[in-house]
């Protein structure tokens, strides 16, 4: 009589005198996922690797043995555990030199046992690895009858889970009697796709995600066991991931054993992209416009020098020295708190001192430069006539000439610098005052005194007079009287 994976856990819990929460607490695994581990409910583990697990770690404390539990747990129909119990109990109960002798003979039986199968492995891949080296060297390759043989004798394991999968979606539908265009009407699922699955052949859907709901859709309207073809098809998803990251062997259905690629050297013009040839020319494009703007500006400085014009003082004092040489003249000069007042019949006179001078340049006897330093109302009469009037420009130099008199009247007179016949005047008064000089050939500089302006009298308005109002007189009532009758 056999007994069962879980049977055989909960009955060696139970020889140790040990209970689900005390193997809970000391292996860390839920009370709940052990009692269905000895019920043997896989369904209720959260995966098939992780119930693998947990059966391992059970095992180890149980201190049985791992290859049998685990070989249990992936072939349970094959498994006789009762029987290697009965053995074991036998052998316990024989005597110790007994069961010495009885493993010494076992030990030797294992040792031979292994040193023929040694032996045939060694034959059998010699044998193999001389084929293929005939192969490689003499260039032959395999036919595609023996390709076909090889795939199916060395198929991967992942394939292989793949294919029992589509072999019981075909039984299943064969022992349904149902069509593959029958299933297609029902499922909406292509009949190319449909194929695929039942042949095993993952690689012809279109990704993986949509062959696991198509795989779902499939077994679950041929009333199949949906969550274990699920999780076999997920176990088969996890080993082809761990083939493809494990070394491949070179057998004959690969081509690296018949030519290996060639190594080509790496060429320098690999270097030389698309951007970094464009990259540089810009670089090179900017520096060189840099250089180019540099020059330039430099060459243009050196050309446009700005070239100030001489000053108006500077030419006249120049001018002066030319025309002392030339021939003598009348100075007149002014001191600061010499003037001379004409208003009617006064007259005071200031002292002149004669200098020899040149001529004057417009050859006339009365000349006045006047150099603005700031905007101010300017009028200028000359022999009587009016021939400027309006607001000066600072920097500006205004000249003019009579055979009589030039008169100046001015708003600002620190604004104005007068020069009188080539003879530096000054600033003729203070800011904001109101100034009005007279230049003649006879008397020099003549300030005008303006004259009073007679004030107003004031004249005062009559006051209107109250006119006298009339008083109210009381009117007496007049009250009536009775008049007696005479008869």
């Amino acid at each position: 009589m056999t007994i069962t994976l879980g049977e055989f856990l909960q009955k060696a819990r139970e020889e140790k005198g040990l209970n689900l929460a005390e193997v809970a607490y000391q292996t860390k695994i839920r009370e709940h996922y052990l009692l269905a581990l000895e019920n043997n409910q896989i369904e209720k583990m959260p995966s098939k690797m992780q119930g693998k697990g947990y059966l391992r770690i059970y095992a180890q404390y149980l201190e049985l043995d791992e290859k049998m539990i685990l070989t249990a747990w992936e072939h349970p129909e094959k498994l006789i555990i009762e029987q290697k119990v009965h053995k074991t109990i036998e052998e316990e109960s024989l005597d110790p030199k007994v069961s010495e002798k009885i493993q010494e003979e076992k030990t030797a039986a294992e040792a031979e046992e292994e040193e023929e199968e040694e032996e045939e492995e060694e034959i059998v891949l010699h044998e193999e690895f001389s084929s293929v080296e005939e192969k490689i060297y003499h260039g032959s390759k395999p036919t595609p009858k023996e390709i076909d043989n090889n795939e199916k004798e060395f198929k991967p394991l992942s394939q292989q889970i793949f294919i029992s999968i589509g072999g019981k979606l075909n039984a299943q539908r064969q022992h349904l009697n149902l069509s593959i265009e029958d299933i297609e009407q029902f499922t909406n699922i292509r009949p190319y796709y449909l194929e695929a699955l039942e042949k095993g052949s993952i690689e012809k859907l279109p990704s993986i995600p949509q062959a696991r709901g198509m795989l779902n859709n499939y077994a679950a309207f041929l009333n199949l066991d949906v969550d274990k073809i699920m999780i076999e098809f997920a176990e088969g998803l996890q080993t082809r991931r761990n083939e493809s990251y494990a070394p491949h062997k070179i057998g004959l259905d690969n081509q690296l054993a018949y030519q290996s690629p060639e190594v080509k050297k790496v060429s320098w013009l690999k270097f030389f992209t698309a951007d970094l040839l464009l990259t540089s020319g810009l670089i090179i494009a900017l520096f060189i416009f840099i250089l180019w703007g540099a020059a330039n500006i430099s060459g243009f400085q050196d050309k446009n020098e700005i070239v100030e014009p001489p000053s108006i003082s500077d030419i006249l004092l120049e001018s002066i020295p030319e025309t002392q040489e030339t021939e003598p003249s009348t100075e007149v000069i002014l001191e600061p708190n010499a003037t001379l007042i004409s208003n009617g019949s006064e007259e005071i006179s200031e002292e002149v001192r004669e200098t020899e001078i040149g001529p004057q340049l417009s050859g006339l006897p009365v000349q006045v430069y006047i150099i603005a330093r700031q905007r101010a109302y300017l009028k200028v009469d000359v022999d009587g006539e009016t021939v400027f009037t309006g607001r000066t420009v600072p920097g500006n130099a205004y000249e003019y000439s009579g055979s009589s008199s030039v008169e100046i009247l001015t708003g600002n007179a620190a604004a104005l610098e007068i020069f009188y016949n080539l003879v530096p005047v000054g600033i003729i008064g203070d800011i904001g005052e109101v100034k009005s000089l007279v230049f003649t050939s006879t008397t020099g500089i003549i300030t005008p005194t303006p004259l009073f302006s007679p004030t107003p009298t004031i004249t005062l308005q009559p006051s209107p007079t109250l006119q006298p109002s009339a008083t109210p007189t009381y009117t007496p009532t007049i009250t009536p009287t009775v008049t007696p009758l005479i008869p």
